[in-house]
């Protein structure tokens, strides 16, 4: 077995003491994680890779790509462009989570999920990595969507326990519950009629629809059953849901038709996990986040 320290980016699972009691076995996990561009139905470029998690991640109206990476040794915010250059990091000690990020339809702010506060809250930061301001103070706020008014996030309170939506002010205030129902991972239309979300209903998930005022905009709809994924984006005119479809541990982009409930396979990627995506400001080229996880039985020893 390889001797193996723990001051690394590897995950350790299972820890047990050796007879000794001077050593360590544990289940060392190490993940290796990519960022692709592409369309659909096309090939994807890799434009980035790197050990460890690339998600989440989103498409700037500019055209860069601002994602989460642990390469400094912490999980911050980082910004490229989408062929992959002119890489520079944006915040310092953020936190970042991996429970969803978005950005403002004109770019200048990037909201994203963060533990600094010591519980998961949502904060915001220009694109620039300047004024890094927290959003919300409650005890589980996740899964932001940045609504197509340019002035709320709509997102997730509750995390382990019953799921609610709420909306806040982009320029922070009072926290304003968008529903009083189970519902969780919002996801906001580019035309700010519809917040879509994942519900319960006769022992079956479904998507349920309400505006970004908390009215019923319209029926619900299934959830295919191969979603595995809490990552859903929509598509540009409003008629599709783009949804991460799994078989074992290969994910692919797909897509739900709201109209008649059918789905289609937007990519054929043979191998690794698809852990998140995002749609481009012109509605036709996707960034993914894909990753693999090795797993191996090592020795970790005392220090002397």
């Amino acid at each position: 077995m390889p001797a193996g320290s723990a001051n690394d980016l590897s995950q350790y699972e299972q820890l047990s003491l050796t007879s000794a009691g001077d050593s360590f076995i544990a289940v060392q996990t190490n993940t290796t994680s990519g960022i692709f561009t592409g369309e659909a139905d096309g090939d994807f470029r890799g434009i980035l890779s790197e050990v460890g998690s690339l998600n989440p991640l989103v498409w700037l109206p500019d055209g860069t790509l601002v994602f989460r990476s642990a390469s400094d040794g912490a999980a911050n915010l980082w910004r490229m462009h989408a062929d992959g250059a002119n890489r520079r990091q944006l915040t310092v000690n953020a936190q970042i989570d991996a429970r969803g990020i978005c950005a403002l339809p004109d770019g200048k702010y990037t909201v994203f999920v963060s533990r600094r506060a010591g519980r998961s809250n949502l904060w915001r930061v220009e694109s620039d990595g300047e004024n890094l301001t927290q959003l919300t103070d409650g005890e589980a706020d996740a899964y932001p969507t940045c609504a197509a008014d340019g002035q709320t996030v709509i997102y997730q309170h509750g995390i382990q326990s019953r799921p609610t939506l709420w909306k806040i002010p982009l320029s922070g205030g009072e926290t304003v519950p968008l529903n009083e129902f189970y519902g969780k991972w919002p996801a906001a239309s580019r035309d700010g009629k519809s917040v879509s979300y994942f519900h319960m209903k006769d022992n079956k998930w479904r998507f349920g629809f309400v505006t970004p005022d908390g009215r019923r905009a319209s029926e619900a709809v299934d959830v295919p059953i191969n979603l595995k994924e809490s990552v859903v984006h929509w598509s540009a005119g409003g008629r599709n849901l783009f949804y991460i479809g799994t078989s074992g541990n290969r994910g692919n982009l797909w897509s739900l038709s709201l109209a008649s409930g059918e789905t289609k396979s937007l990519t054929n990627f043979a191998s690794h996990q698809l852990t998140d995506f995002s749609l481009a400001p012109d509605g036709n080229k996707f960034a993914v986040s894909r990753s693999v996880s090795l797993s191996d039985v090592v020795l970790i020893n005392e220090p002397k």
